[in-house]
């Protein structure tokens, strides 16, 4: 729990109208929406680079019946979002009422519009609703932020230029030659761009790029290495600010989706030590198969040194 303190509003340090706490796909759009407002934001993030697990992720967006995809040919109804919403989310809880997501269906179509009105290049790959309704950004030139390029989180190993729906193909490309030939024209494509000079990226780090350049033409302020300590209250108690500064057994199926994934390991966690737990493959994976941001065959000797990727000849051996 944050400690809870009261303060008079001139021991402030710096009044702005919005205090952000983190620098995430949610964080950075909410500047743009606040800036938009008349207002001033500040950005503080905990960190010294900014995007948080948003460089990290996908990068993409789930947004019903937005103008992206209705032009890629995805059309789609409210009543249908809504019917596939109440059947996978749980109802009755206090996230997840039917009001909040009709909120969510009305409301952010028009935040998609919003941010390519301000300059942010949206991509959705033709195709029925059966192959989802997502749409992420395009493909982003990271040299365009300039100075600002360095606060950017990225995610270590290869990047690779693909969008979302073509990512099944990196991780079968060291299994099948139809596979291995669709991720050579990325490569190749990746190449092209690099000798032209650009630094291109897509999926969460074309998200968090793109945000960060929004920001940065409107010269919004963020705070880095700015832990959230203490929020602040009045004399009516009404928050006004904030002072910144293992056991060895398989208990899921591995080819989860990350997000429950992570879900299922939390709460495994609860009973046992689960957090961090161990993927154990073989040499045949590895000769075949994409593991994170590896690809096959392909095992760099800063992973083994930091821990990240123990390799030995035996089961034995690794769990030493």
């Amino acid at each position: 729990m944050a400690i809870v303190r009261a303060i008079k509003e001139n021991d402030f340090d710096k009044v702005p109208d919005v205090v952000i706490v983190s620098s995430g796909a949610g964080g950075l759009t909410a500047t743009l929406r606040a800036k938009h407002h008349g207002l001033e934001p500040l950005v503080v993030e905990k960190t010294f680079t900014i995007g948080g697990s948003s460089t990290y992720s996908g990068g993409t967006l789930w947004v019903p019946n937005n103008h992206v995809s209705k032009a890629a040919g995805m059309e789609g109804s409210p009543e249908e979002a809504l019917t596939y919403l109440e059947a996978v989310v749980p109802p009755n809880t206090q996230s997840s009422t039917k009001e909040r997501k009709l909120a969510f269906l009305n409301e952010s179509p028009k935040m998609v519009k919003f941010l390519e009105d301000g300059g942010f290049k949206w991509h959705a790959s033709p195709g029925s609703k059966p192959l989802g309704r997502v749409i992420e950004g395009k493909v982003f030139d990271l040299k365009k932020l300039k100075d600002w390029r360095s606060m950017i989180r990225l995610p270590p190993g290869p990047n690779f230029i693909v969008y979302a729906n073509k990512s099944p193909h990196m991780f079968r490309m060291g299994a099948h030659l139809q596979d291995f030939l669709k991720v050579s024209v990325v490569v190749a494509r990746l190449a092209v761009q690099v000798l032209a000079g650009q630094k291109p990226v897509t999926l969460g780090k074309s998200l968090i790029g793109q945000l960060l350049y929004m920001n940065k033409q409107q010269g919004m302020e963020m705070w880095r290495g700015s832990k959230l300590v203490e929020l602040v209250t009045d004399e009516k108690e009404a928050v006004v600010g904030v002072v910144v500064e293992r056991d060895g057994h398989r208990y899921l199926n591995e080819a989860l989706d990350y997000d429950d994934f992570g879900k299922i390991m939390n709460k495994r966690h609860e009973a046992t030590l689960a957090a961090p737990s161990w993927i154990i493959i073989d040499a045949r994976h590895r000769d075949k198969y994409i593991l994170g941001q590896f690809g096959p065959r392909y095992i760099p000797q800063w992973a083994i040194e930091n821990g990240l990727i123990y390799k030995d000849d035996s089961i034995a051996g690794l769990a030493k």
